[in-house]
Order: structure tokens, then C-alpha cells, then sequence
């Protein structure tokens, strides 16, 4: 048996990375909940029916989005504002709504959608939320700092990304002295 995940990021605050900005705003991702993945995975064990069978597991219709919606609800959840599309690049990830409909009827693993894992990121990060909101300006001028994209729309350096590129510059010598 063969299982294709659509998206299903940890629930978790991730690091930023000037990575994230490289994709294209309107790549598709379709949110499919960690749980619901584990048990979509539970519910093939003993299953003789499915063998040999290629297995699309995806939220569903309700659970699709381009990139830069699932992006900026994620920061939301922080009170941070959106970032402009100009913010992320032209790479296409590989990544794509499923035709998952099939799996959820043979499996019946769909329980949690993406406004559950928004509730969760916003469980995780507590009253704290409190603590940014104040600073949420100041967030998304770091968010936005770390956009190559951004940063040639707008004709200024993205200074978080040769910060980066200086410090593996220093490692780099570090290691070669």
C-alpha cells in the first residue's frame, strides 16, 4: 500500500526561515490534521482490501487553500497581519490538492479541519499571544526581513537573510582556521 499526505505540519511554532518565502503565494496546499493522518494510517491495519492500492490522505474540499492563506492564518493566530504577496516568490512546491474523498470514505479518518489546528497553535501559544500583540508591527517587519522576495519588490535588502549568509560565512572560516 502506497500513502500520499497532503500538508500536515506539526502543531508547532516554526522557526523562520527565509526559505518559507521562496514559494510561490498561490501554490496549493490542502491541510490535512496530523491526527486525522495517523488515523487514516490505523485505520489500513488488518485491512486486506486495500493492498496494492495507492491511498490519497487529504482534508478534504473544506481544508484547501493557496499557500499565502495558510501562511498568514498561521501568523494571525499571533496577531501579526498579513504579508503582501509580493512577501513570497515564484517556486512551485510540490505540493497539490488530493482527490481524497475516496480514502475518507474507505478510511473515515477527517475529524479535525484547519481551523481546529488554528485553535490548537493558539492553545500552544497561551497567553503570550497577550505579550506580541503589542509588538506585532515590529513581527512582521521581522518576517518580512527575512523575504528575498520582499526585499526586490521593494527595493530594500532582506537584512535577516545576510545575517544568515554572514554567520555561515564565520562558521565556514571558523572551520577552515
Amino acid at each position: 500500500m502506497i500513502f500520499r499526505l497532503a500538508a500536515a505540519p506539526p502543531i508547532s511554532l516554526a522557526n523562520v526561515s527565509p526559505f518559507l518565502f521562496e514559494f510561490h503565494p498561490e501554490v496549493h496546499i490542502e491541510f490535512t490534521h496530523p491526527r486525522d493522518v495517523a488515523l487514516a494510517l490505523a485505520n489500513t491495519v488488518g485491512r486486506d482490501d486495500l493492498g496494492g492500492q495507492i491511498l490519497l490522505i487529504g482534508g478534504g474540499a473544506a481544508n484547501r487553500m493557496d499557500y499565502v492563506d495558510f501562511f498568514n492564518a498561521a501568523l494571525g493566530v499571533l496577531g501579526i497581519a498579513p504579508l503582501p504577496r509580493a512577501a513570497f516568490g515564484e517556486r512551485m512546491f510540490y505540493s497539490d490538492w488530493l482527490e481524497s474523498d475516496e480514502s475518507q470514505e474507505r478510511l473515515r479518518y477527517r475529524q479535525h479541519g484547519f481551523q481546529t489546528y488554528l485553535d490548537e497553535l493558539r492553545q500552544l501559544v497561551g497567553p503570550a499571544r497577550h505579550l506580541i500583540r503589542p509588538f506585532a508591527g515590529v513581527a512582521r517587519a521581522y518576517m518580512l526581513a527575512h523575504s528575498r522576495p520582499n526585499a526586490e519588490a521593494t527595493g530594500r535588502r532582506a537584512w535577516m537573510r545576510e545575517l544568515h549568509r554572514l554567520a555561515a560565512r564565520r562558521r565556514q572560516h571558523r572551520g577552515a582556521g
